[in-house]
């Protein structure tokens, strides 16, 4: 065996071996092959584990990303790198041993919660762990060649809740044993094929390059998906969250594109519940995961892409609707968002899509993202507003009561986006003869529908985009 595939086995190994320790920030990303040697000959096997918040591996990030991402990877949440783990590194490979993080210091875990702080809603914990994630190696075979920067003109964006995407995850009802948490109380069975095959049918249609999707189960389901619906024209990129039904955020980004990708989470932001007390305990329901695009060979982003899933509206114990917790996650994000304005710059293009649980265009709980994070709704922005019925992005038939319509999800962008927005929309699902289903006035006729939401589609004129990089810096000539 040679040197690099015993490198590439003892990394593998070390993983499994992390993956039954405690405290460990699993990780759950569909890595594609890097395009650099020896990477490559992990393959796939890394999307097939949960991967603690481990260094990345040579190749996997440009050098230059290194220093400015280590804090990411250093966590309080993820206390060290398993003692065995680095033991099988290094007596199998020093050579990569080299790249892992030292062991975090004894003792080095968040301490706990003051007085003062405890009467705080945050506790102001930061990101528990980050992935990161380069372009496939065209040159292997196992995607098209990425397309030259310069000849994309629009980015289509589309944010989308998929329902349970390939499995219905069984049945939850409200524990009594666990005020504010759900028990199972049925078993999961398959999402349809016919159901499946329109969601990726809508996908393909409207030819999108970047997805955000809620509700997907795990990675190997979202895989499935890409490969047998979606031609496995994508790449797939989830972190698998909090939400204890196990549906999470994730993103398909077509294989084509040229950016580099780092990925980030944001689930082990933790917070002090006023309303049911104890702490810290996570923030996010599901989590707030991060898409950093870069242009090739550049370290500021092209623009930063949260997707989020915020707090359903189940009632809790003393907080009905959750208000109090979702408008946390709300603030919280505003938050965040500040932050990586800090870390890239006040001017760093942002998103926000996904499904927000509530009406995003009037609930006052969402004012922050609006007033604080200063993003606008891309309904707002585009040329043509979108106004009305034609927000609606889900329906709720409640028993004995009138069909509520609401707006609840959306692609939030923030000034530097606001002008190369082009068009937004509501996709309505269609027919087989290709007209237009109606907004459904009744729970069985929106049964119909591959999803108990509407997928939204965005287009940007991306030229102003690329032309908002700093200029490249050219390495200076040797002997100068």
């Amino acid at each position: 065996m040679s040197r690099i595939r015993r490198a590439s086995a003892a990394l593998l190994a070390a993983c499994l071996l992390a993956q039954a320790l405690p405290g460990s920030a699993a990780v759950r990303t569909a890595a594609p092959r890097a395009a650099v040697p020896g990477a490559s000959l992990l393959g796939g096997g890394l999307a097939a584990l949960g991967v603690p918040a481990l260094a990345p591996a040579a190749g996997l990030v440009r050098p230059a990303l290194l220093p400015r991402l280590a804090p990411a990877l250093a966590a309080p949440a993820s206390p060290a790198l398993a003692p065995n783990a680095r033991a099988g590194l290094e007596s199998s490979a020093g050579n990569l041993a080299s790249l892992l993080p030292a062991p975090a210091a004894a003792g080095a875990e968040a301490a706990a919660p003051t007085a003062a702080e405890l009467g705080r809603t945050f506790d102001g914990a930061r990101p528990e762990a980050a992935a990161f994630v380069v372009w496939p190696d065209a040159s292997a075979g196992h995607a098209p060649a990425p397309r030259p920067i310069e000849s994309i003109r629009e980015l289509r964006l589309g944010s989308y809740n998929v329902e349970n995407l390939f499995e219905n995850v069984g049945k939850h009802v409200p524990d009594p044993q666990r005020p504010g948490r759900l028990k199972k109380i049925s078993n999961a069975r398959p999402k349809p094929d016919w159901a499946l095959r329109e969601e990726a049918g809508i996908i393909r249609e409207q030819d999108l390059d970047v997805v955000t999707l809620a509700e997907v189960e795990n990675v190997a389901a979202l895989e499935d998906f890409n490969a047998r619906f979606l031609g496995a024209a994508y790449r797939v990129y989830l972190i698998e969250g909090n939400d204890e039904r196990g549906i999470d955020v994730a993103f398909l980004v077509k294989k084509d594109l040229p950016f580099v990708v780092e990925q980030r989470s944001h689930k082990g932001e933790t917070w002090i519940d006023p309303v049911l007390g104890g702490g810290p305990k996570p923030l996010f329901s599901r989590d707030l995961p991060a898409m950093i695009f870069h242009a090739p060979g550049r370290d500021e982003p092209l623009f930063i892409l949260f997707g989020t899933h915020y707090k359903s509206k189940r009632d809790r114990p003393g907080d009905r609707e959750s208000a109090v917790w979702r408008a946390a996650q709300v603030r919280r994000t505003a938050e965040i968002i500040a932050r990586y304005r800090a870390e890239f710059g006040a001017g760093v293009p942002i998103l926000l899509s996904g499904d927000f649980n509530g009406a995003v265009d009037k609930e006052t709980a969402f004012r922050p993202l609006y007033e604080e994070a200063g993003l606008t709704d891309s309904f707002d922005a585009a040329p043509e507003p979108v106004s009305g019925m034609a927000r609606v992005t889900h329906t709720y038939h409640p028993r004995g009561g009138a069909t509520q319509y609401k707006q609840l999800d959306a692609v939030l962008v923030s000034d530097r986006l606001r002008g190369t927005v082009k068009s937004a929309r509501v996709y309505r699902y269609k027919n087989q003869n290709g007209t237009e289903r109606p907004i459904p006035k009744s729970y069985q006729e929106r049964q119909r529908n591959p999803s108990d939401h509407f997928p939204l589609i965005v287009t940007l004129d991306f030229a102003p985009i690329r032309a908002g990089l700093s200029p490249r810096r050219e390495p200076a000539a040797a002997g100068r």
